[in-house]
């Protein structure tokens, strides 16, 4: 096992704390979080829509393939930037598909627990119980997909002196839905674990 240059060590450790900080930073305050997956989001769309017109353009697939891969591309490309002009819709969209998740892998566990004969009787038991507890936790995700409530405080006027009055003072609050909550903790969760992966991979130097 060859060890890194100094250089490149010390890169990964500072890309690894600034990962974390990103972590943190995405918990404590939303509009990072929102900024942060909008991001993402967008980009891996782009590269997946770029993929496919590129693999549609090309000659390596049969006409059908080529035509998919083309549809799959342009839907990506503007999707992608229909997510970075409305972000309110990137983060619906993210919630759907979380949700979707969620119900995917609830089925699974149920199936597994249910069929798999090899696997302990308590182990198939609980993979039945979170099984089903999932898909409940993916029926809240997908009946409330939006970034939250919007709670609206507008006190009425207040008359101080007759003919004047004092203008009105309100302040928005925003309560995160099940989705995006569990959209924020996986984000954070991920760079958590990227961080403290590059961190020691830089202290270790070794690849």
């Amino acid at each position: 096992m060859s060890e890194n240059p100094t250089w490149f060590r010390a890169l990964q450790v500072t890309l690894g704390l600034l990962a974390i900080i990103l972590a943190i930073a995405v918990w404590l305050f939303y509009t990072v979080a929102i900024f942060t997956m909008i991001l993402l989001f967008a980009v891996s769309l782009m590269f997946i829509g770029f993929t496919g017109i590129f693999e549609g353009l090309g000659e390596t697939h049969p006409e059908w393939r080529r035509a998919g891969w083309l549809i799959l591309g342009i839907l990506s490309v503007v999707i992608a930037f229909v997510v970075i002009v409305f972000p309110l819709f990137g983060i619906t969209l993210l919630i759907i598909l979380l949700g979707l998740g969620l119900l995917f892998n609830g089925f699974m566990g149920i199936i597994n627990g249910a069929s798999d004969s090899e696997l302990a009787g308590w182990y198939r038991a609980l993979l039945i119980i979170l099984g089903i507890l999932i898909i409940i936790l993916s029926f809240f995700v997908l009946l409330n997909p939006t970034l939250g409530t919007i709670l609206w405080y507008w006190p009425p006027y207040i008359l101080a002196l007759p003919g004047t009055y004092i203008p009105p003072l309100g302040f928005y609050s925003i309560i995160p839905s099940i989705g995006y909550v569990l959209l924020v903790f996986f984000l954070s969760l991920g760079f958590i674990i990227r961080g403290i992966q590059a961190i020691l991979s830089g202290v270790k130097g070794k690849q």
